[in-house]
């Protein structure tokens, strides 16, 4: 038992989850820690001195279970981590542990402090100077590190910035509802027109998974400076770094509005005015970015939050940062509160006159949100008001987590972590106050986690439907968020070689979505391996073990596996490599593919070990095939008769999706859609010479050079199953042609617009282009292509100074809106734009 409290470093039994779960009060009641109060109470009462004399002894165990020691090592121990992971996290950048695996210690430090103050209270083993003597319960952040952007200049902040308490559970958000209620009750200012707080109401928004920032403008609104949060009193200026990095932001901002706002309000020469929030990076620019570095042997950012930290805390060289990252790297600012502080006396004006109350606009922080998104700043647009977490409104709660805790999480360009839940009250904010460092009024709820620690067991090698090599680990079964993960993608060979992943390395595994499990990182932090070393770990081939490089394909033929230059991946070129053939037909009935619902992997692999199938096009041939398939074992005459008709089903859909279901190597889904509006049938697509798929499908070189030798193989044999494969398709007319006659028919009527048409749509060819905002008939994103491949536009994702158009739709941003304007950027709406649109389409 005693072993069980005792801190694990890296992986927490699941008893020491569970106890660090619960709040730190609810744990001084687990029936271990009941069972030791008992015990020290019952040799208590049956004698005085000796307890006292006990107590004073920190030798003396307190039962056999758990001894005074070991609980000030733990806490010392518990202390120095924490510490550590904080520095490692807001100082350098580095994320060591998960989120969940930090906050289920922090509240068991909480609870170990608590009780060890219950019981030693006035003692001084942990207050002594030395390792552990500082402890994290109280602190925000982390002190700033000496090094930094702008020589590390430090600031204090007006008002200190606080951290949240977390919660994991809904009966904790319950639990906050009740401790609001109780505080406000108890209250001895009361609250104006609202003394029975009934009416008590909570904002709810998305929690992004950022760097949280401090900015601060003059009475005029002119930009003073900009400061991370540090440890919450002392924050590091980073001014130059935040506007560089974030253009969005705005250096003066129209005070008007706050006038205008909140009624008697005046703002004096030394008034303040500030603005809170997080800074966050979009998901899919960090993967664009990846590539790129991937592709130029570059070190990939690790996720969203590391490349915030890092970049705004750096030394900035534009010149440098532009050869670095040629795509540009644009941050996004999304705030959450607003403060304006009057003769810098650290007060907050929430314009609480009761006389006026009533035509208070900004009495509630829900009203102080609108006013941000006035006066320039984006905002969280997805945020919903509740009036109970427990009662009236407490489904609308649980359909907001849900669906922002799946799929939506998942689709959403920023990372979030959790809920915010905030009293929207500012007036019974400010009654409710603030604990040691975190306010009484907001509560976080946090999403499951997403990354847990665990050992590989093993690593095997797959190969995909190109040939590619993927490395998998076997894992110590590990839940995360519900699920338990037992296997883990390793990317490629590289990946683990740079890591230096080996069977028994201790190692974070990331779960999101339904994307299948990966290793992120390497807990062990151990050097590199070597190449041979890496290659030692798999089996080679026996007629070149002398040359170190031939690994051996994990399928039943055993061939070499090669890596060609310029390449990361290894593969395996062996046409006849029979875990190729499974995942490339099974990736062609897919739901991306040809969407044959009633045949899966499991179903082909079957069909070919007994010789049924040997490749796509045999596919279509198996209602001949109806009496050998019904022999086969758990091959019902209901199953066979949905495999069939699936087979025949799936001739109803387009061409777009027949290029995608044969998985030509970096042709996706829209490249797909783009090739057949092009090439409106795969015989055209097939005979098309190099250039003119490059001309034609303007997909660019490289994706061209793998379109043209897919269907123009360099050996035989794959020639003849080309042949094969086009024959069967032509035979069987697998794709529907009529949806390919009326693209034809369209992409005639464009060639035939009149020459006005052209030069009406020409405005922006070759011109930059930013696109926001929603629009009626079409997505962004399908306004964008358009943009980009009928008018030859370049797209951008935030206003520059080079840009020429801003494309707006309804909600536009206003931050972008304003800089357009500053910027002279010509403004087109969106009906506009539908003329143009129309223009071209007649």
């Amino acid at each position: 038992m005693m072993q069980m409290l005792k801190f694990n470093k890296w992986l927490p039994t699941s008893l020491n989850l569970r106890f660090a779960a619960a709040s730190p009060l609810s744990a001084l009641h687990h029936p271990f820690i009941h069972r030791y109060s008992s015990t020290t109470s019952s040799s208590s009462s049956s004698s005085s001195s000796s307890s006292s004399s006990s107590s004073s002894s920190s030798s003396s165990p307190i039962n056999k279970y758990y001894s005074r020691n070991q609980l000030v090592d733990d806490i010392k121990t518990l202390r120095n981590d924490i510490n550590k992971y904080n520095d490692l996290y807001y100082n350098k950048s580095e994320t060591v542990i998960s989120d969940f695996e930090y906050d289920m210690l922090f509240k068991k430090l909480e609870t170990l402090e608590q009780l060890y103050e219950s019981q030693y209270s006035g003692s001084t083993d942990l207050s002594a100077s030395g390792s552990g003597s500082t402890t994290p319960i109280n602190q925000v952040g982390a002190p700033i590190a000496t090094a930094g952007n702008e020589r590390g200049e430090k600031v204090k902040h007006i008002v200190r910035m606080l951290s949240l308490d977390n919660t994991y559970s809904k009966e904790d958000l319950m639990a906050f509802e009740s401790r609001v209620l109780g505080n406000l009750s108890k209250s001895s200012s009361g609250i104006s027109n609202n003394n029975n707080n009934n009416n008590l109401e909570f904002s709810c928004e998305l929690k992004y998974d950022g760097i949280g920032l401090s900015i601060v403008y003059d009475s005029f609104g002119k930009l003073e400076r900009i400061a991370t949060r540090g440890d919450g009193d002392i924050g590091e200026i980073i001014t130059t770094n935040a506007l560089y990095y974030i253009p969005s932001l705005p250096k003066q901002i129209s005070t008007s509005h706050l006038v205008n706002n909140n009624n008697n309000l005046t703002l004096g020469q030394n008034d303040k005015i500030e603005v809170r929030g997080e800074v966050v990076f979009k998901k899919s620019q960090l993967e664009k970015l990846n590539t790129w570095r991937s592709m130029n042997d570059e070190v990939e950012y690790k996720n969203t939050r590391n490349i915030v930290s890092g970049k705004l805390r750096s030394i900035l060289d534009p010149k440098q940062e532009e050869l670095d990252n040629p795509f540009g790297i644009e941050f996004d600012f999304i705030s959450y509160q607003l403060f304006i502080h009057q003769n810098q006396n650290n007060q907050i004006n929430n314009n609480q006159n009761n006389n006026n109350q009533n035509n208070n606009n900004t009495n509630t922080h829900n009203n102080n949100i609108i006013l941000l998104e006035k006066i320039g700043f984006n905002i969280d647009r997805n945020a919903i008001l509740v009036g109970s977490l427990s009662q009236r409104d407490s489904s609308r709660l649980e359909e907001f987590i849900k669906m922002w805790s799946g799929e939506k999480r998942e689709s959403f360009d920023w990372d979030i972590d959790g809920i915010v839940v905030k009293v929207n009250s500012l007036e019974k904010q400010a009654i409710l106050g603030q604990a040691n460092r975190s306010p009484r009024w907001a509560v976080a709820y946090k999403f499951g986690a997403r990354s847990m620690p665990t050992v590989v067991k093993s690593i095997q090698l797959q190969i995909g439907r190109s040939g590619k090599v993927t490395p998998v680990a076997e894992v110590e079964p590990v839940d995360i968020h519900g699920v338990t993960v037992s296997r883990a993608t390793l990317n490629n060979l590289l990946f683990i070689q740079k890591l230096g992943v080996r069977t028994g390395s201790r190692v974070l595994v990331e779960r999101a979505g339904d994307v299948i499990p990966k290793i992120i990182q390497s807990l062990d932090a151990k050097e590199p391996m070597t190449k041979k070393e890496l290659l030692d770990m798999f089996d080679r081939c026996p007629t070149s073990a002398t040359d170190g490089d031939s690994l051996k394909c994990p399928c039943a033929l055993g061939s070499p596996l090669s890596q060609p230059d310029g390449y990361q991946d290894y593969y395996c070129f062996e046409s006849n490599c029979p875990n190729q053939r499974l995942q490339s037909i099974s990736w062609y009935v897919s739901k991306d593919g040809m969407n044959m619902t009633g045949i899966g992997p499991s179903q082909i692999k079957v069909l070919l070990e007994y010789g049924l199938i040997q490749d796509i096009g045999d596919l279509y041939s198996l209602a001949d095939k109806k009496d050998q398939l019904l022999k086969l074992r758990g091959f019902s005459d209901k199953k066979v008769a949905n495999m069939i008709e699936s087979v025949e089903k799936s001739k109803k859909e387009n061409l777009a999706h027949l290029f995608c279901a044969l998985g030509i190597p970096g042709v996706g889904k829209a490249s797909c859609k783009w090739l057949a509006e092009r090439f409106t049938t795969i015989e055209s697509l097939a005979t098309a010479s190099l250039q003119d798929i490059e001309v034609v499908g303007d997909l660019g070189p490289n994706i061209s050079t793998n379109i043209y030798y897919y269907f123009h193989p360099t050996d035989q044999q794959s020639k003849d199953g080309i042949e094969k494969l086009l024959s069967i398709i032509q035979k069987h007319n697998v794709y529907d042609s009529q949806s390919q006659n009326r693209n034809q028919n369209r992409s005639d009527e464009k060639k035939n617009s009149s020459t006005t048409t052209l030069q009406q749509s020409s405005i922006f060819k070759d011109k930059n282009v930013v696109v926001t905002g929603k629009f009626k008939n079409m997505t962004r994103e399908e306004i964008q292509d358009i943009v980009q491949h009928n008018f030859g536009g370049i797209i951008q994702s935030q206003i520059r100074k080079n840009t020429n158009y801003l494309l707006m739709g309804q909600d536009a941003g206003s931050s972008k809106i304003t800089k357009a304007e500053q910027n002279g950027t010509t403004i087109i709406t969106e009906n506009e734009f539908d003329d143009l649109y129309k223009l071209i389409q007649k």
